[in-house]
This record gives C-alpha cells, sequence and structure tokens, in this order.
C-alpha cells in the first residue's frame, strides 16, 4: 500500500522545529523519513499507532518542547483530559492544542527552517497536514536606510502566544491550558466565591475600566457576571449560564 506521509518540511514550518530534533524524535518514534522527489516524507514503519501518526507526532513535538523529552508519547501516554460539567463532558488536550500553545525549555528547541526544498507539490495523494495554523514566525525586512554606511537588518515578527498558565499532567509533563480562565471562573462559581475587578479583568482579558463600565449581568465565557456592593467596593460574583 502506497504511504503518502506527512511532508517534513511543511511539518517543521508548522512547528518551527530544527532538522535534527525531528529527525530524533522520529527515530526514536520508528517512523521512517522517505524522500520522494525533492520532498521528504514522514511515513508509518514496522510500529502502529492506533492514534494515527500525525497525532503522534504532534504529541511529541509539544511534550519535547516543555521538557526535551518524548518518554510519555513512547509510552503512549497522551495527554488528554476530560471535566464533567452541568452540561456535560468537555474534552481538551493536545489534540485541541496549537502549534504554539507549548513555550519551548530552551530557545534552540524552536527554529523556522531557513531552507526551502525546490519542490513542495506531491504527486499522487497529496501531503496530510497536522493542523491548519499558519507558521508561527514572520521575517520581514526594514527600509533601507538612507544613511550609506548601514545596511538592512532583518527583524523577527513573533507570533502571539497562549497564556502562560499551566497544567501538569499526573505523570509530569507541564503543558499550556488553554482552559485556564474558564475553569478559575467555573471553581469560583462553584465555591459562591465573590471576586474583584481586578480579578475578573485578568480572568476574561478586558481593561478594569470596561468590567467597571459593564451592567450587572453582563456575559463572557459562557459566566454571567452579577455585580456585588460589600461597603464601598464593587465584586463580582461568576454564574455559568
Amino acid at each position: 500500500m502506497a504511504q503518502t506521509g506527512i511532508n517534513l518540511y511543511e511539518f517543521r514550518t508548522e512547528f518551527n522545529i530544527p532538522a535534527a530534533d525531528i529527525r530524533s524524535i522520529c527515530k526514536q518514534l520508528k517512523l521512517p523519513i522517505i524522500k520522494k522527489g525533492a520532498d521528504h516524507f514522514i511515513v508509518e514503519g514496522d510500529k502502529k499507532y492506533k492514534n494515527g501518526i500525525a497525532y503522534v507526532l504532534k504529541h511529541a513535538v509539544l511534550e519535547y518542547r516543555a521538557t526535551m523529552k518524548i518518554d510519555n508519547t513512547l509510552k503512549e501516554k497522551f495527554i488528554e483530559y476530560q471535566q464533567e460539567t452541568s452540561k456535560g463532558t468537555i474534552s481538551f488536550g493536545v489534540s485541541d492544542f496549537g502549534s504554539n500553545s507549548v513555550k519551548p525549555k530552551t530557545p534552540a528547541i524552536k527554529k523556522k527552517p531557513n531552507k526551502q526544498p525546490a519542490k513542495l507539490a506531491v504527486k499522487g495523494g497529496g501531503a496530510v497536514g497536522i493542523t491548519n495554523q499558519a507558521s508561527a514566525t514572520q521575517t520581514t525586512k526594514t527600509p533601507k536606510s538612507t544613511n550609506k554606511s548601514s545596511s538592512p537588518s532583518k527583524t523577527t515578527k513573533p507570533a502571539p502566544t497562549l497564556p502562560d498558565a499551566s497544567v501538569v499532567t499526573s505523570y509530569g509533563t507541564p503543558m499550556a491550558d488553554v482552559l485556564a480562565p474558564q475553569k478559575e471562573l467555573l471553581n469560583a462559581s462553584l465555591q459562591g466565591f465573590l471576586i474583584s475587578t481586578e480579578q475578573v479583568s485578568s480572568l476574561i482579558n478586558l481593561s478594569v475600566e470596561t468590567i467597571r463600565s459593564k451592567p450587572s449581568g453582563f456575559k463572557k465565557l459562557g459566566f454571567e457576571f452579577i455585580k456585588v456592593r460589600e461597603g464601598s467596593n464593587t465584586l463580582w460574583k461568576p454564574q455559568q449560564y
């Protein structure tokens, strides 16, 4: 059976991972890298993964970025969670994370490919993508200076990253928690906590001035915020709706 596989250059571009690192990861996962025309592809070898090599590779890269190891991926201890809510079970984890969800342990393990292969088109079935996200960094050239003694320079414009909040799994792998604000609000709702305007601002990413101007009962992130007076202070009671 013919194997199309995952285009190595496109995968490296999406996840900004150095060639030596991804080749080492593929070697540990027993995923061969083959050449087709001008391109290289990561394909499934003798070892079969029930989640598919696209998911396994993504999991391995995000774990490697956080810990510089892929121990949990090799053991197939995949980082997926479920949370019970009043509206049912919510699932989230690596399958929901984007290529920028985890900050690299060291800058050297996140690097945009500096050489594009001569040919990217795949004959046959076409390349298999991992996500539809764009490349994490964008390089732009600054205008030429009128001073002849100076030379054009390049600046790197990083893409926005997710909040620094992190969650540690039961087996010790730190990963960015994309649902941290909702979790904190749910906890406050269940515990009956009253939270300050500054805390609401931090959790829902709106300015303090904007929060103060909001009426009682405004909604955000699946919660309704009830204004409560406590002496001269204004507090908020979050309620999931």
